[in-house]
């Protein structure tokens, strides 16, 4: 997470053009985008501990922007879990993680990711974890974004939508079954631009 004094508000741009309200945090951007008219709207946070506690003073403020954007806009939000992990990368924080993180998929539900804060292995095991909540949970990933930090002063940020890149990956796993040419042209398709 980025420290306190960075966490600057920014409208962050969606992939369509809109620009959000002015939030520090690309998951509040995210949950405004899509979660306005879903009810109930379960939350998981996932932040690192630190010594200096620069991420729980952060978590209060992402908390204080997401009771603002559910009054602001009547969704019902649930904030079900806030999962710690410890800074230092280990095999046994890799394990303990997924597990927690399994444990909050519920069946049927649709999935909304930001992968913006943590470090860069927490990223991977929290988008290798859709694996799991696509598969074994039956839910829908609807939506997977990484926040680009404004620098230079700028008021706008943006949002990288990895929503296509997940689905790719999830069509890799057809590679055995597929003879190399078919797979390459499949592969080809899906990341062929929206039109």
């Amino acid at each position: 997470m980025q420290p306190e004094e960075n966490l600057k508000l920014l409208r962050y741009r969606y992939r369509d053009g809109a620009l959000s309200s002015p939030t520090r945090f690309p998951g509040v951007a995210l949950l405004e985008k899509y979660a306005v008219g879903k009810a109930p709207v379960k939350v998981v946070t996932v932040r690192t501990d630190d010594d200096n506690g620069y991420t729980e003073r952060c978590y209060g403020l992402f908390h204080e922007e997401l009771c603002q954007l559910a009054e602001r806009f009547g969704v019902r939000l649930k904030i079900d879990a806030e999962i710690i992990v410890p800074h230092e990368e280990s095999v046994e924080k890799e394990c303990v993680l997924l597990k927690e993180l399994f444990a909050c998929f519920d069946r049927g539900s649709e999935i909304y990711m930001d992968l913006t804060y943590g470090t860069k292995l927490t990223a991977i095991e929290l988008f290798s974890s859709l694996y799991y909540a696509e598969i074994v949970e039956k839910c829908g990933v609807q939506a997977v974004v990484y926040g680009k930090y404004a620098f230079n002063g700028s008021t706008e940020g943006e949002l990288f939508d990895a929503t296509r890149l997940y689905h790719t990956v999830r069509f890799l796993d057809a590679a055995a079954h597929m003879d190399r040419n078919s797979f390459v042209d499949l592969i080809g398709q899906t990341l062929a631009p929206e039109e």
